[in-house]
């Protein structure tokens, strides 16, 4: 898409390609549940995700919980693949609570492929973060628990 601007006499010209903007959103997602989505609250969650990983990017995933640290290391679709991944919420490392949750995937990566991965000043890596919020609700209304 080009984007024309007139100033005065000045004509300033904008490209802007929808590709990098859709792509850089997606670098890592989760896909379930869906944001918002209604979970029984005090059960495991299964939840799961993409992201743009491939085998010439060396990149991992990992998870964290209503900020409950650390990060837990999700679960590649094959060993070094995590085009999709999942990980399973469960008591031991934290609690969906009654209320609003935050599941926060992180894709971590040993070298800037992408301009929109963020060099963490700690660990020396880019990091790209993505966060959705799902409502606990307590057992038996409804919703199904999803037990691994």
């Amino acid at each position: 898409m080009i984007v024309g601007i007139t100033v005065t006499t000045l004509t300033i010209l904008l490209v802007i390609s929808p590709y990098v903007f859709s792509y850089a959103s997606a670098f890592v997602n989760i896909v379930s549940p869906p944001k918002g989505e209604a979970v029984p609250a005090g059960s495991h969650l299964t939840v799961s995700g993409t992201s743009d990983d491939n085998a010439q990017i060396n990149c991992n995933i990992q998870i964290i919980v209503n900020g409950v640290r650390p990060y837990q290391d999700t679960i590649p679709v094959a060993p070094g693949d995590y085009s999709e991944w999942t990980f399973v919420v469960n008591p031991q490392y934290a609690e969906i609570e009654e209320g609003i949750n935050t599941l926060t995937s992180k894709a971590i990566c040993d070298s800037p492929h992408e301009p929109f991965l963020v060099l963490d000043p700690l660990t020396r890596q880019y990091v790209k973060h993505y966060s959705i919020n799902v409502t606990g609700v307590p057992s038996g209304l409804g919703v199904e628990s999803e037990e691994p």
